[in-house]
């Protein structure tokens, strides 16, 4: 049998990005937001806050935290674009 190769396109649908939310508060695991509302992230809490992203994506961490910047570690997680 042919396995599909997922895709390994940046931002592409299917695919998981570190990132961080500023929208305020808590968002619990299975949460979605549109893309507008994350930029890449690392563990350091350093945001790409050039990069756009668009789709919505869903959380597959824990996100908690009420920081309205793009610093905030409390906003940084993992997540997977849906659509």
């Amino acid at each position: 049998a042919i396995a599909t190769i997922p895709t390994t396109t940046f931002a592409a649908v299917g695919t998981y990005m570190f990132a961080n939310n500023n929208t305020y508060g808590t968002l619990t695991p299975g949460s979605t937001v549109n893309g507008s509302t994350l930029k890449p992230t690392s563990a350091g809490s350093y945001s790409n806050t050039t990069v756009t992203l668009s789709g919505t994506w869903r959380l597959m961490g824990a996100k908690g935290g009420s920081n309205t910047s793009w610093s905030g570690t409390f906003e940084s997680s993992l997540w997977v674009r849906t659509a």
